[in-house]
């Protein structure tokens, strides 16, 4: 297996910076252009569409409370939040809980439904406070080596919308000049 070092070298070999933001908290960082703006993801502008709802780079849900883009329009913005994202949200839902990344309403919880369900909540200041049953285990711990084993289950995505989630992150926070060598990615 490459040492850290060596991996850090073969992406510096390779790739370029094309951009980087430094996000300090209560700090917003608006990618685009307030004045002249058209959705990177339809082409259209205004008056045809609204620019009302604040449009995040990466979705609220993975954390990101910072960096905002004023290249999506509002249709876009809705129709990706209930479709691809929500499916990135339901796939990366066990480790956004288990590393407590707040989203819009918070740390989510993880449930598997029913009366004799498991359950994981994080509140503070008690911490995680996990339910199993003995018929539906979901963890185990090992003493000797001090470490807990979780089995968790994921609610229902697709796996290429999670793929094209990610594409959409990665086409807002490109920079204009670099976005039309990626149209077909758009498609």
């Amino acid at each position: 297996m490459a040492s850290f070092e060596e991996i850090v070298l073969f992406y510096e070999d390779r790739y370029d910076i094309i951009g980087q933001w430094f996000l300090t908290p209560g700090t917003k960082v608006v990618l685009g252009d307030s004045t002249n703006r058209k959705c990177r993801f339809c082409d259209r502008a205004e008056p045809e569409v609204s620019f009302k709802s604040v449009a995040h780079a990466i979705p609220e849900s993975l954390g990101n409370k910072s960096i905002e883009s004023m290249y999506e329009c509002d249709d876009c913005n809705s129709f990706f939040g209930r479709g691809i994202e929500n499916d990135l949200g339901n796939w990366s839902k066990p480790i956004r809980s288990l590393m407590r990344i707040r989203g819009k309403s918070g740390v989510p919880s993880l449930a598997n439904g029913g009366p004799k369900g498991w359950r994981i909540d994080y509140g503070q200041p008690s911490g995680f406070e996990i339910e199993q049953y003995e018929h539906d285990p979901i963890f185990s711990v090992d003493e000797q080596n001090r470490v807990v084993h979780f089995s968790l289950k994921r609610d229902s995505y697709t796996p290429v919308a999670v793929l094209k989630a990610l594409m959409k992150i990665g086409l807002t926070l490109i920079p204009d000049e670099e976005e039309k060598k990626f149209v077909h990615l758009k498609n």
